[in-house]
């Protein structure tokens, strides 16, 4: 995972303080021009932060327990972001303390003063900790700062934004340490530990046999019948069902299956915990998750190159500070530009600079490309287009893989409503459609060395005298390399992509503040603690207020028909109209 994670930040730094970008040209017009009817589609309007804040304060009931030492003081309904590790033990301690055996009480009361002892003596640095960046005022809207990631690209986001603000020496103890920021921490090295390697090693495992194919090392072995299908076919056949059904495909599809579905699982645990009442806490508590020890720090040195990226960015806001992601690439080629020149003292050489900005301008401006037959971003795909795209590639022979996903990405933009002759200059095509652009050369790359590969090895390893494709111990070079290549898509473009998708630069913040969405979280007020009493009147308040605007919704309804029935009846005060 360190190296996942440098090679990660590394890509940022030379992407923000002395990198630029590239995108293959296309020249002139597109072979066909195809216009899709369809309309875009509107996105729906996205819950601020302030207002979640608001919604999880009027729950009526939490998902833990209430701490019975909270039970005549004033609290207030918090989400997983202000329950602190302390009091999730607590209220599970709480609940099942009643359920032991009278003999265990004792040693339960003892174990949970040593617990709690322990998780405010042990401490863990701030960098090594995750977190959701709703937690930190983003949303889920299209350029919202929480839209893309995974439990890789999150923790670099949270990463970069704590060395930005100077607290890459903080500690925090383990009591203090939010829910939230416990599970977005999980399942990084849950991802980093367990699942990337997991699918690694199922590369590199010899040739074992299959559930179902054409020789001796089948579970069920197919036969052809009489000979009533050609050779050459059932051939072709034969190798291609042992081969789909063989013990290594089926465990990379499972390994690959259960990491689409892990992100799933993560996204939906790290959303619901963010988004409902988790903990009634007390004013004191919700200020203790995720505080930063008074007394303990650490001394974390950071490269200078990613000091000055993480100083140029903060947490895109689709209203105040748009994503590095919709910039064009004439941004980036002028931000690089005004960078180098900076960087370099001779005045010849600041000229030469410019003299080449100028000439790569020039060439950007005047190359046009069909933005839109970049397909879309696997990232923007469907549970069942990625579900899809899975199966295709281990069921659907010669272009299952990257050419079919291809054909999936293409299909998104077409139900987008996008036109596929619309073309733009080089210099407006957007960073995000670049990296696209990057991803599938990549991927398609990779599949052609995998396709190729898998006709030339069997005839090298017979020639060497290794064991062949079908023969139990074959290992498959061409696999191991194509999953090796593979590492840096996976886990460096990718991870990238959603890195420069969740951040925006400080100077396109129109706040002023320099800290992108981080302002909503800034500007919040926090949701009043009210005691017993006081939360009961306040709920009563609420239901009264809902009703009242159930039964106005209901009226609305009721009045809308007859307005419209009015309308239809009421003569035009134009006379009638002209018949064609």
């Amino acid at each position: 995972m360190r190296i996942i994670s440098v090679v990660t930040l590394t890509l940022v730094a030379v992407a923000f303080g002395s990198g630029n970008g590239s995108a293959a040209a296309v020249t002139g017009n597109p072979a066909f021009v195809y216009r899709n009817p369809v309309a875009k589609k509107a996105e729906p309007k996205v819950e601020t932060y302030q207002e979640r804040l608001d919604r999880i304060a009027e729950s009526p009931r939490s998902l833990l327990r209430p701490l019975q030492e909270n039970k005549d003081k004033a609290t207030v309904c918090v989400s997983g972001e202000f329950t602190t590790l302390g009091v999730v033990y607590d209220s599970l301690w709480e609940s099942i303390f009643p359920l032991l055996p009278a003999p265990l009480r004792e040693n339960a009361k003892a174990a949970k003063v040593a617990a709690h002892r322990d998780m405010k003596r042990i401490h863990v640095s701030t960098l090594a900790v995750s977190n959701n960046p709703m937690a930190r005022g983003a949303d889920r809207s299209k350029q919202g700062g929480a839209r893309y990631r995974t439990a890789t690209s999150a923790w670099v986001v949270e990463s970069l934004l704590k060395v930005r603000d100077g607290k890459q020496n903080e500690a925090i103890a383990l009591e203090n340490i939010s829910l939230q920021q416990a599970v977005e921490t999980a399942w990084l090295y849950i991802f980093a530990t367990v699942v990337a390697p997991l699918r690694l090693t199922a590369a590199f495992l010899p040739y074992t046999g299959s559930l179902i194919g054409g020789n001796e090392h089948s579970l069920i072995p197919l036969t052809n019948p009489a000979g009533a299908i050609p050779a050459s076919l059932w051939s072709f056949f034969a190798s291609f069902i042992t081969g789909t059904t063989s013990y290594n495909a089926l465990l990379n599809l499972g390994f690959s299956g259960w990491q689409i579905l892990a992100t799933y699982v993560y996204q939906a645990i790290s959303n619901a915990f963010i988004n409902q009442c988790v903990a009634r806490v007390t004013e004191e508590q919700r200020d203790a998750a995720g505080k930063p020890s008074d007394t303990v720090t650490y001394d974390i040195p950071i490269a200078p190159i990613i000091q000055e990226a993480a100083d140029q960015l903060a947490l895109a806001d689709a209203e105040t500070c748009k994503p590095v992601s919709s910039l064009p690439l004439s941004r980036i080629v002028t931000r690089t530009a005004d960078y180098v020149e900076k960087s370099v003292p001779n005045p010849a050489h600041k000229k030469h600079v410019r003299v080449a900005e100028r000439d790569l301008m020039r060439i950007m401006r005047t190359t046009r490309i069909p933005h839109n037959l970049i397909p879309a971003d696997p990232a923007d795909f469907t549970f069942t287009e990625q579900m899809v795209s899975l199966l295709a590639g281990l069921a659907i022979p010669f272009v299952g893989g990257a050419p079919f996903d291809v054909l999936i990405g293409l299909n998104n933009n077409r139900e987008q409503g996008l036109d596929f002759g619309e073309t733009v200059a080089l210099s407006d095509l957007t960073v995000t459609k670049s990296l696209t652009a990057a991803y599938y050369v990549y991927y398609v790359t990779l599949w052609l060395i995998g396709f190729v590969g898998g006709y030339i090895e069997a005839p090298i390893a017979s020639a060497l005298g290794l064991p062949g494709g079908g023969e139990l111990g074959a290992v498959s070079f061409t696999r191991m390399l194509v999953v090796t290549m593979n590492l840096p898509l996976v886990h460096g473009l990718v991870n990238f992509h959603n890195v420069v998708r969740s951040m925006c630069f400080r100077e396109d913040d129109t706040t002023g503040t320099g800290r992108g969405a981080e302002y909503r979280k800034d500007n919040a007020k926090l949701p009043k603690a009210l005691t017993p009493a006081e939360q009961r009147e306040w709920q009563k308040q609420l239901r009264a207020q809902r009703a009242r605007a159930k039964r106005a919704q209901a009226k609305r309804a009721q009045t809308k028909p007859q307005n419209q029935r009015r309308s239809a009846q009421r003569p035009s005060a134009h006379g009638p109209a002209e018949r064609e």
